[in-house]
Formats: structure tokens, sequence, C-alpha cells
């Protein structure tokens, strides 16, 4: 909040700043620079027929907006199999 004064026991508030997030356009190149993927891998993604990584293409200019791109890393999220338990498929295999 900005700057409030006191007048009569009420709080009254002179000046307020509003901070909004920004959720701007990416291009190929900012999008893998932002993911650390390859603009080739990025552009496979956008024709995955399974899964699209969801774009907009305005003439031949492709945009991915970040917080498109968040969600779908985030929804094709893998976690690996913990240490112990790949151990333990290894000594069943053997036995």
């Amino acid at each position: 909040m900005g700057t409030v004064n006191r007048l009569q026991g009420l709080q009254v508030v002179d000046r307020v700043t509003l901070v909004a997030e920004l959720d701007p356009y990416l291009s190929v190149g900012a999008a893998a620079q932002y993911t650390s993927l390859s603009p080739r891998t990025l552009r496979g993604l956008l024709s995955d027929l399974a899964h699209p990584l969801p774009h907009h293409r305005v003439g031949a200019r492709v945009l991915l907006r970040r917080s498109d791109l968040d969600g779908y890393l985030a929804q094709h999220r893998r976690v690996g199999t913990p240490l112990e338990a790949r151990i333990e498929r290894l000594r069943a295999k053997r036995t």
C-alpha cells in the first residue's frame, strides 16, 4: 500500500500502488531460453497430436503465453522412481 495518514482516528490512504504480475507472450526463441529446451523441441511439441503445446499463430510467427507454457510443463511433469525401489526391482529380477 502507499502512504497512510491518520485523520480523526481514521486511516486515509494517499496513494495506492498496484502491482500486477505480467503474463507475457514469448517467441519460440524466448520460450526456449525460458525452459532450457531447444526451439526444435518446442516446435515439435506445438504439433504433438496427443498433447499439443498451447500457442497462438500470428501470420508466420508463433507466440506462447508464459502461463500456458508453465501449465503445460507442470501437467507433463514426471517424477522418477526412488532409488530404493529401483534397487529392489533389480534384486527381484536377479532371483
